[in-house]
């Protein structure tokens, strides 16, 4: 008895000496360590303090969550937390990006949901969040609380920049005196430089995708009443009306010293 005994906890050593054999390290971080077995199952964590909260030790995977909330799936081969592309923004919090650790390529699509009236960086390649060439959203929803020639949003596209892609939505049917029939998204010298609706009922779309140039000094961006053409015209506004404008642009970052 004594003997089954004895040859049963060496068994148990064993496999545990196993499982540290076999692993695996793949993400490591300050005072942690997150170890898979062969088959990519996360079967340790070693921890001198709490684990992030966007590392998630699972019988299947290791989880890693971005910044804004996507978790995406690591097995196998050696990763650290930086290497995982935090700076892939997230999409929509509880879908599953898969990250192939070998190709490092991705599988399924990536959404960014990034952008804030103020811009936020929805993905960046640099070594660091201080350097890179960066990729920003703006998104804000512009209320037009009162009849005016045009609104201004919160943030201008700084100075060399490219601007990728302008969109737009009228959340609701814009009014205004004047006779304004369209409502364009541009600047002072060309008020639908970045497109302009077919009409004013809600719902109607902006989405352009101008010719890409880096811009000598800052784009202020605003929202006019146009004519049929584009060209300003009147006022634009009125109380609860408002519209949704998006823009994607690059900008590199200098490189840390």
């Amino acid at each position: 008895m004594r003997k089954r005994v004895v040859v049963a906890a060496i068994a148990a050593v064993l496999a545990v000496l196993g499982a540290y054999v076999y692993a695996q390290r793949i993400i490591t971080g300050p005072g942690y360590s997150l170890l898979t077995d062969p088959e990519g199952r996360c079967v340790l964590a070693v921890s001198s303090a709490a684990l992030p909260a966007n590392i998630h030790c699972q019988d299947n995977a290791v989880l890693i969550r971005s910044d804004l909330g996507r978790w995406y799936i690591s097995s196998a081969d050696v990763w650290s937390e930086a290497q995982l592309g935090a700076t892939i923004a997230n999409v929509t919090t509880g879908n599953i990006t898969t990250v192939n650790a070998t190709t490092q390529n991705v599988s399924g699509a990536v959404n960014v949901s990034a952008g804030a009236a103020t811009a936020a960086v929805g993905l960046r390649f640099g070594d660091t969040v201080t350097e890179g060439l960066e990729y920003s959203v703006m998104d804000e929803t512009k209320a037009l609380t009162i009849a005016a020639a045009a609104f201004d949003l919160t943030q201008d596209v700084p100075a060399g920049a490219v601007i990728l892609s302008v969109q737009a939505t009228l959340k609701t049917a814009i009014t205004g005196a004047g006779g304004g029939v369209k409502v364009g998204i541009g600047v002072a010298a060309d008020p639908d430089k970045y497109g302009k609706t077919t009409g004013v009922t809600i719902n109607l779309k902006v989405d352009t995708i101008p010719a890409h140039a880096v811009l000598a000094g800052a784009e202020d961006i605003q929202i006019y009443a146009t004519d049929a053409a584009g060209a300003a015209l009147g006022t634009i506004g009125g109380a609860g009306e408002s519209v949704r404008v998006r823009i994607l642009y690059v900008v590199p970052n200098s490189l840390d010293n």
